[in-house]
């Protein structure tokens, strides 16, 4: 007896410390999580993206204006602008920038929240504790897509949002049986807005949904209940936001173009088939430590090796996710790599206690959805699948942290959470301000070069640079001398969207019309909506020379260019690689690029 002492003794050493380090990772974790709020929102109103953010600005004024395969636009329009005071009404630019650090945070709150709340079920755990580590790594996911992608709230936030209320639906369904088919038509209602904001999303999404519904024997009459809750979204859409003739004139006019460029099938395949090859090879390292996981993990395997091998898996862990990152690099392997590791970790786990079926097929069927619900959201996109699905991270991180307690349940150690916090957390303070501030999204100079307002009144209380303001005001002198009056309506060919929203312009048919084949009969019908009105004045912004299929779209409505309209002056694009073009676009246009010169026409 006197003997075991000193092991007991050691032992409470040990469980002291362990809990110890647990708190001080939280701590690091949520000073982080701050830290990366506060960088945002002081961000908020510094730089302006020509290019992105003024296509979503665009459609958010005047959605009705642009037949396009998503209804974003009417969504953004029904959020009200913000303001600081009643007399101090924030730009529409920062307003949409605002909302959508609010709706990362909600999504990843409810997300965590309802797994948690489901998961401290199924596993018999504190709800209090559970929360506290999905929580925190939900927000830390949700919020690199402030390090990757646009600021201003965008089809993806949205898409995300609605797909991770939807599911956190069905997870409050399974917890409380009396209310089980409200929560089950909630979800069913949260899923429908995804069919106008993201097809594919809504697509793939509602599968993992339906199996998950399937998986967890739900029964005939939830999926009856859910399908009539996705029919009454679709209802109220088309009752409160987007009528239903309009919805189908912007597919008609969207399905002849959509199938062509970094859009069509034959792209598409090519482009996830090369992201997953690239993907999978970078991942083949992180097999190690998996395997070190998995052998520790074995019912034969004594505590004190197991402890060790876990020890070695997690220093492994850490080298791989240090070496890809280099811990500047926007790079999203390090965090498939934990995702890859800590999911093979977990699928041991539930098959040593596969005597209890239906449990372990419920708690496998949450861990798919969360792991596969990033990539049925991104699908659709020209982007490399898995640098894309970087949006979604919230669900990857809520995964994480469920591997990470089911190895503390099981194998008694909390070292694998500790380490995978502090990771977690490392790289997203060393990822997101690096690209949020050194080189954000759309802007050709880092956050700290914005100090000049803009004179334009739709970019008031923003701050840019001093070759964008130079840029604006040349634009704004240059239309000025063509009489141009707010909401007259410009032709960007290509890609100054930027110029004709903070000018206060209207832009027909296309928001956005870039360089590619795919684009040529957008361009042919928004010219055939300016020539519509003879007496009416418009503009034409040129930074290309014209191609040959511009040149007989001219022609086909009559126009001579450039001899029937009048230049009235050139400026010079802030942006020192104008030609920006989608993923696969057909890049022998390039010889038509007049090097960041742009030329104002007025007809």
């Amino acid at each position: 007896m006197l003997q075991s002492i000193p092991d007991q003794l050691t032992t409470g050493r040990v469980a002291k410390f362990s809990k110890l380090a647990e708190i001080l990772a939280a701590l690091f974790a949520v000073a982080v999580i701050v830290y990366l709020l506060v960088m945002i929102v002081i961000g908020l109103n510094k730089g302006f993206d020509f290019l992105d953010e003024s296509f979503y600005l665009l459609v958010d004024a005047n959605p009705t204006s642009y037949k396009l395969i998503t209804s974003f636009g009417y969504f953004l329009h029904a959020l009200p602008s913000l303001a600081l005071s009643p007399s101090h009404v924030l730009c529409r630019l920062v307003s949409l920038r605002i909302w959508h650090v609010i709706v990362q945070v909600i999504s990843a709150i409810v997300l965590s929240a309802a797994v948690s709340l489901w998961w401290s079920r199924a596993q018999q755990q504190s709800f209090a504790r559970v929360a506290l580590v999905l929580i925190p790594f939900s927000l830390l996911g949700n919020l690199h897509v402030f390090g990757t992608f646009p600021r201003v709230l965008s089809y993806n936030s949205l898409a995300s949002f609605f797909a991770y209320a939807s599911f956190s639906c069905l997870l409050i369904a399974g917890v409380f049986s009396r209310r089980k088919n409200l929560f089950v038509f909630f979800s069913g209602l949260f899923l429908a807005p995804l069919l106008f904001v993201k097809f594919t999303a809504f697509f793939f999404g509602g599968i993992l949904l339906l199996i998950f519904l399937l998986a967890t024997r739900a029964g005939g009459k939830a999926f009856m209940t859910f399908s009539v809750g996705t029919a009454c979204g679709a209802v109220l859409h088309f009752a409160f936001l987007e009528n239903f003739q309009s919805w189908i004139a912007g597919l008609s006019a969207t399905a002849d173009v959509i199938g062509q460029g970094p859009h069509s099938l034959t792209f598409l395949w090519r482009q996830y088939k090369q992201s997953a090859i690239d993907t999978a090879l970078e991942l083949r390292w992180f097999l190690l430590p998996a395997c070190l996981f998995c052998l520790a993990l074995s019912k034969r395997m004594s505590q004190q090796f197991r402890t060790a091998l876990i020890a070695a898996g997690m220093l492994a862990l850490c080298v791989l996710c240090s070496h890809y990152p280099g811990f500047s690099i926007n790079s999203p392997v390090p965090f498939w790599g934990l995702m890859l590791t800590l999911g093979l970790c977990a699928s041991v786990l539930l098959w040593q206690k596969r005597q209890d079926m239906q449990s372990v097929t419920n708690e496998f069927a949450l861990l798919s959805v969360l792991s596969a619900l990033p990539i049925a959201c991104s699908l659709g996109t020209g982007n490399p699948l898995f640098f894309h699905a970087r949006i979604y991270f919230g669900a990857v991180f809520i995964f994480l942290g469920l591997c990470c307690m089911l190895i503390e349940k099981h194998a008694s150690t909390r070292t694998p959470l500790i380490i995978t916090s502090l990771l977690l957390a490392s790289l997203s303070v060393s990822q997101i301000p690096d690209f949020y501030i050194k080189m954000p999204y759309g802007l050709r100079s880092d956050l700290n070069q914005q100090v000049l307002p803009a004179k334009q009144e739709l970019l008031k209380g923003v701050y840019i640079d001093k070759a964008t303001r130079e840029f604006l005001d040349g634009m704004t002198e240059l239309l000025q001398k063509g009489n141009f009056q707010k909401g007259d309506c410009i032709l960007s060919f290509y890609n100054l969207p930027g110029v004709v929203y903070s000018m206060g312009g209207t832009s027909p048919e296309l928001a956005w019309f870039f360089p590619d084949p795919a684009i040529n009969l957008r361009c042919d019908r928004a010219l055939a909506a300016a020539v519509q009105h003879p007496e009416r004045k418009w503009f034409l912004l040129v930074t290309w020379r014209t191609p040959p299929r511009l040149a007989e779209a001219y022609r086909k409505h009559g126009l001579r260019f450039p001899e029937d309209f009048k230049l009235l002056g050139t400026c010079k694009s802030p942006i020192p690689d104008p030609h920006y073009k989608w993923i696969g676009s057909d890049r022998a246009l390039d010889q038509y690029y007049m090097q960041g010169e742009v030329q104002v026409y007025v007809h």
